[in-house]
Parts: C-alpha cells; structure tokens; sequence
C-alpha cells in the first residue's frame, strides 16, 4: 500500500518541481532583458550629459579623482538597477517554495543578474565617457548588448552551418562565441532538469541549456545523459570581469583632470 502511495504521487511531485523551476526560470529571464534595456539607458547619459550641460569640468578640477568620478557614475546606475533587483527577489523565493529549485539557485541566478547589470552599467560608462553626445553613447551602449546577446547566437549559430557544410561530422561549433551571452551563461548555471536530450523546462534558458548539451554530447559514443553544466558560466564570469575593468580603465582616462577635449 505504501509502495503504491509513492509510485503515485512521485510523477505529481516531478510536474510541481518542472512547474517551479520553469517559473523561477521565466522571472531570471525577464530580470536579464530588464537589465540588458535599462542599463544602457541609464549610464549612457551619465558622462556624455555633464559634457553637454558643461559641469563635466567643474567636476573634473574638484578634489576627486577620474576613478571616483567614474565609479561614482557606476554606482549610482547600479545601485538603482540592483534596487529594482532585489525588489523581485522575493518572487524567486516564492518559487522555493513551489520546489524544483534551492537557495543556492536562488543566490546564483540572482548574482548572475547582478554582474550582467555591472557589466553593462561598466560599457555604459565607458561610452559616455567616449562619446561627447548622449545619443552617440546610447547607440553604442545598446550596440555592446546587441552584440552580446543576439550577435553572438547568430555568430554561433553561423559556425554551426559552417561547420555543417564542412563534412559528415558531428556539427560542434566553439562554444566561446557564446562566453559573454548572459542568457547562455545563466542558463548554464543550472543543471538540466531531465535526464535525457530535450527533458528540461520550456524556458528561453532550458533552450539555451538544451543546445549547449548537445553540442557537448557531440563526440559522446556512449550516449550518456549531460546534465552538468558545460563550464560555459565560468567563461562568462572570467570574461564580463575583464569587459568590467577595461570599461572602468578607459573611463578613467577619459575623464583624467584636466582633458583634452574639454579645452
């Protein structure tokens, strides 16, 4: 009798997991676009705007220096995006409580939203200090989050057909071109939710996990089931780092006291 009670209730306990899981996946990924278009927004008129009211130099000949100018700027867009963060996470809580996900996951996609919105506020600075027009610096601000959000998925998937056209192999293109993707590397944050290719959550990111499991399978004769995550995370982290500290280094010397293109 016990037996049956467990065999019965243990595929409803697996849906109220995927149900869990697919809604905390839905809220990251609508936390990752409201990053990707606000930022942009907020930061490129951060330098570029005080160059053009003219309060830039006033600035610049205070006692503070280029780096806390700059950071100063970063700060001000971050904080507020990240306010704007943490007022949604109590829903990622909620879906705790559904089950499917942990704490942990919970902790890790909302720190992934956070360094995506410190990496953008990062290249949204540094185009404002660049460009000497607000809107100069809001093209190329959403240009860099075009890039890496929709220019490298087409990238990738423009080697894929190269690597298609090539031969009668395995089509396994570099996953690096997807290394500054933040769909891609959150997505790959999690493990898949199934343990066979195409078993996992119809979300954007169970998509994007999904086409990373099978180009790691590739080359796989065993067939065994990938559900860890392809490393591609860690590629991200490493690599919006760097994007970070270029972005604050050529702010910085464009913002050095007294500068040239002010004079």
């Amino acid at each position: 009798m016990g037996n049956n009670q467990t065999n019965q209730f243990g595929p409803q306990l697996i849906n109220v997991a995927e149900i869990g899981r697919s809604v905390f996946e839905w809220l990251l990924s609508g936390m990752l676009l409201v990053v990707l278009f606000l930022m942009p927004a907020t930061t490129s008129g951060s330098i570029a705007g005080e160059r053009e009211r003219q309060t830039l130099l006033p600035l610049q000949v205070s006692m503070m220096s280029p780096l806390s100018i700059v950071l100063g700027k970063m700060a001000a867009a971050i904080v507020f995006t990240a306010l704007l963060i943490l007022l949604t996470t109590p829903l990622l809580a909620l879906t705790y409580l559904v089950g499917g996900i942990t704490i942990l996951d919970v902790a890790k996609g909302v720190g992934m939203v956070l360094l995506t919105a410190t990496m953008v506020g990062a290249v949204g600075v540094a185009c404002s200090a660049v460009a000497k027009r607000v809107q100069v610096a809001t093209v190329l601000a959403y240009g860099f989050v075009l890039m890496i959000s929709i220019g490298s998925l087409i990238a990738f998937g423009a080697l894929a057909v190269l690597d298609d056209a090539r031969g009668f192999d395995d089509v396994n293109p570099p996953k690096e071109v997807l290394m500054l993707n933040p769909f891609f590397a959150t997505a790959d944050v999690f493990d898949s939710i199934g343990q066979f290719p195409g078993d996992d959550t119809s979300t954007p990111l169970g998509a994007a996990r999904q086409g990373l499991d099978e180009v790691s399978r590739v080359g796989d004769f065993q067939a065994r089931p990938n559900t860890e995550a392809t490393n591609l995370w860690r590629w991200y982290l490493v690599a919006s780092l760097t994007v970070i500290y270029l972005s604050i280094g050529i702010a910085t010397v464009r913002v050095r006291t007294p500068a040239r293109t002010e004079r």
